[in-house]
């Protein structure tokens, strides 16, 4: 009960406190996105953008993601649902089975299989039309999250204290026992390494057969999140004590990075692998090199920051926020864009693979879809 209470808090102060009281006199700029469905408004640096509220969600949208072709959306809810859209906005398929909220959603490396996890206990897979192929049970209490391996031949997820294998038929392969629960999983580029932040502020680096290669207790507090740059070589982690530790593939942290003035939520490595990014509850993001050097801080968000990601050419960062707004901005600092209509907040956020669309979630089922291209193709 305990845990499934901190879950519940975690996950709230993390993605949904909203900002009820926000003024939109401070986001009303000339390159601000009026967020009509469908409305095209003119932006300075894409030209005219265009969005669609997908509608059918009923709770908070806890992640989005699009699929490795970028044709299909798939997004996690609070009201038990998975739900898949194609680029027009329609809804594909929904996925009902888990009993309580959604936590996550992935697809395999190639894009036929979708793996979602919840606080049911529960790991379910899906394929691309919406049927139900396996449910995994073992975890005994909510499931905080799941991801696929590179070859898309094994599923982890994390849950009570364990991080359980999965095989894509459904069927238990390990159990690792960690001490408390991992809050963000990460496979290495060979998939023989699972890489875990823990709430008791461990990161754990585990041999997929065998017990942790490395158990190394280097933040002061929750580690909320947990990434591996595209070339396979640092980790970064982050959480609650402000900090980010940079690690090489045997464990051993290369660079603790200070900088943050409160809570990192959310990290992500830029398409090159040589910047961060951060966000988190000083309502910033920041850019940092692999020495520790900070780039840029972002500035404009008035609520903590829940979900940041680079646009596939690493030029563009999008950052979600409780503020009520999406934004995106350049690697120099910039704001390009704010984009409004999250009421309560937005909670995720993700580039198409080609980088011309983003979807984003939020409070009270919002999905929305937007054109970067500037035309009106959606």
């Amino acid at each position: 009960m305990k845990n499934l209470i901190f879950l519940t808090l975690i996950i709230l102060t993390h993605s949904l406190l909203a900002s009820w009281n926000l003024k939109q006199a401070s986001l009303a700029d000339d390159r601000s996105i009026n967020l009509k469905s469908n409305e095209i408004v003119k932006d300075d640096s894409r030209g005219a953008t265009k969005n669609i509220v997908m509608k059918g969600h009923t709770d908070t949208v806890s992640k989005v993601v699009f699929s490795p072709d970028g044709q299909t959306i798939a997004t996690a809810s609070f009201d038990g649902t998975v739900r898949l859209w194609d680029l027009t906005g329609e809804e594909k398929a929904v996925m009902k089975g888990h009993q309580t909220y959604v936590s996550s959603v992935v697809f395999s490396p190639d894009g036929q299989t979708i793996a979602s996890s919840s606080f049911d206990t529960t790991v379910r897979l899906w394929d691309t039309k919406g049927n139900q192929i396996a449910i995994m049970q073992g975890h005994t209490d909510p499931v905080w999250t799941v991801v696929f391996s590179p070859d898309g031949e094994t599923i982890a997820s994390s849950g009570d204290t364990t991080i359980r294998l999965w095989d894509t038929k459904g069927n238990q392969i390990n159990v690792l026992q960690a001490i408390n629960n991992a809050m963000s999983l990460v496979f290495s580029p060979d998939g023989q390494t699972i890489v875990s932040g823990d709430r008791d502020r461990t990161v754990v680096f585990w041999g997929i057969t065998s017990k942790p290669t490395k158990w190394v207790v280097a933040h002061t507090a929750a580690i909320r999140s947990v990434v591996i740059s595209p070339d396979g070589q640092t980790i970064a982690s982050g959480g609650n004590d402000r900090i980010i530790n940079l690690w090489d593939t045997t464990g051993q942290v290369k660079m603790t990075i200070w900088g943050n003035n409160s809570q990192i939520n959310t990290l992500a490595f830029s398409p090159n692998s040589e910047i961060i990014a951060s966000g988190g509850s000083d309502l910033t993001v920041r850019l940092w090199d692999l020495i520790g050097n900070e780039i840029a801080v972002m500035r404009g968000h008035s609520r903590m920051v829940n979900s940041v990601v680079f646009s596939p050419d690493g030029q563009t960062i999008a950052s979600a926020s409780n503020d009520e707004t999406v934004r995106l901005w350049d690697l120099k600092g910039n704001e390009i864009a704010v984009m409004k209509g999250y009421t309560g907040g937005a909670t995720s956020v993700d580039f198409s693979p080609n980088g011309q669309y983003i979807v984003s979630g939020g409070r009270h089922g919002i999905v929305r879809l937007w054109d970067l291209r500037g035309n009106n193709s959606l």
